[in-house]
């Protein structure tokens, strides 16, 4: 998203939907309709033809984009939300910083975190501080955090909230997990 656009993305139908999923979704609609339609006739196959050639459609809900942290780790925080809103799930992965990390907890991670979360629209997301709890904690991860990327995932059974450590590598910042679990 460049930085033209405003800070709260809009819903306006047909604007920032993810085409890829909505035009499959109304493709199979579509065709269950038309299916359906031809073997009921008159007005009610007229009706489940329209709401078939509908239902595809649909708007996605606001992404409320929060105003913290430097412009690095705002540029973290894009590239997230455009891999998210591609479905992405590789451009994510590139995201993390895997150093240190054992295959199971990558596996885990990209499995319960990042498959999860893409399943779910994000509803915000910012860049905010750690807890004043003491660098000790954040010792073992594969870079020093400096700050947290806040996601809030919402859907229409859930709705969860996701803190990712974030800290820089080699001029850039990632997403940093623990290492050797």
């Amino acid at each position: 998203m460049d930085s033209k656009r405003s800070n709260l993305r809009t819903s306006d139908c047909g604007q920032l939907v993810e085409e890829r999923r909505k035009l499959a979704y109304a493709s199979l609609m579509l065709k269950l309709g038309i299916r359906l339609a031809a073997k009921v006739r008159g007005a009610t196959g007229l009706l489940i033809l329209v709401a078939a050639l509908f239902n595809g459609t649909g708007c996605r809900p606001k992404t409320h984009i929060g105003n913290g942290g430097t412009p690095e780790q705002r540029e973290l925080m894009q590239a997230f939300l455009e891999a998210h809103d591609k479905g992405d799930l590789q451009a994510e992965e590139a995201l993390v910083n895997w150093e240190g990390v054992t295959a199971a907890y990558k596996a885990h991670f990209i499995e319960h975190e990042l498959k999860d979360g893409l399943r779910l629209p994000i509803l915000s997301i910012d860049v905010v501080n750690l807890p004043d709890i003491g660098m000790e904690h954040f010792q073992s991860y594969s870079s020093t955090p400096e700050k947290f990327l806040q996601v809030h995932y919402g859907g229409s059974r859930s709705d969860k909230a996701n803190l990712y450590p974030i800290g820089k590598k080699d001029g850039r910042y990632y997403i940093v997990l623990q290492t050797g679990v």
